[in-house]
This record gives structure tokens, sequence and C-alpha cells, in this order.
């Protein structure tokens, strides 16, 4: 039972410290650990979260909060041909028109990560910034009150 509960804790797709909901949980469409992989740090003043995202830009981006207080985070990288007459970016992956392709390794590729916010997150104070194919996401804790002093009459 030890060895399973620690499973459990070093886990964090198996389990939860939150009344046995999961912390969070893991999809991904591509092949290969690197794409959508993340970090989470604690910090003093709240949490960092740092997910790899090669090829991505603040606009592959979808970030929401559910009413359950989980954060969802999803990106879509879109193939891009630069012989494609119209060098339109936004191209899906589900388009077909592949003629002429001799070799392809830049597929599409997406990735959905959700995190159950801690009950000291202060979700209207999320932030995120992608720079350079890194998407970093801050959640803010809500400050702690500081404690009262009661005069004894």
């Amino acid at each position: 039972r030890l060895f399973r509960d620690f499973n459990d804790f070093a886990d964090p797709f198996s389990g939860s410290l939150l009344r046995g909901q999961p912390l969070l949980s893991k999809s991904s469409h591509q092949e290969g650990p690197k794409f959508g992989a993340m970090d989470i740090h604690e910090t003093e003043d709240g949490h960092e979260i740092v997910i790899d995202a090669p090829g991505l830009t603040k606009a592959d981006f979808k970030i929401d909060v559910t009413p359950e207080r989980v954060l969802r985070v999803s990106g879509e990288r879109k193939v891009f041909r630069s012989s494609d007459k119209d060098n339109d970016k936004s191209k899906s992956c589900s388009d077909t028109n592949r003629s002429r392709v001799r070799w392809q390794e830049r597929t599409c590729s997406s990735f959905s990560r959700s995190i159950r916010l801690p009950a000291e997150a202060d979700e209207d104070k999320i932030k995120a910034n992608a720079k350079d194919g890194v998407l970093k996401i801050y959640v803010p804790s809500i400050p702690k009150p500081a404690p009262v002093s009661i005069t004894v009459e």
C-alpha cells in the first residue's frame, strides 16, 4: 500500500491531492513527448505553468477556466507549405490538398491540458504570454489575510 500511495502522489495523472479529483489530465495528438511538454512551478505568490509548443504563435493557443476551476490549455500547429500560392498560414490539419508533396516531416500537431486550479488561485488575474514556441501562464494566488489582533477587555 505504501508504494501504491507513493506512486499516486508521484504521478499527477493517476491521482490527486484534492479529494480524489484528478489534478491534471493530458492528451496529445502527436507522437513523442516534446510537443506540449509542461512544467508547473510554485512561486511565492502563485504558480507558473510553462508549456513547450514549437512553431506555435499566440493565436494558436486557446486558454480558458471552467466553472469547476479547471484551467484548460490547448494548441494546434497547422501545416504551412512555402509552395502554396496563397501563402495561407491558417490551413487546417484536416485540409487534404497535399498534391505534389515529396517529403513532409512538419506535420499538424495539437495538444490539450487541463489543470485543476488550487483553492487559493485568483482566476480573474491569470496572465499568459507566448514567445518563441513557449507558452507561460502565471496563476497568482489570492493574498493571505494578515492576522487580526484582538484586545481582551
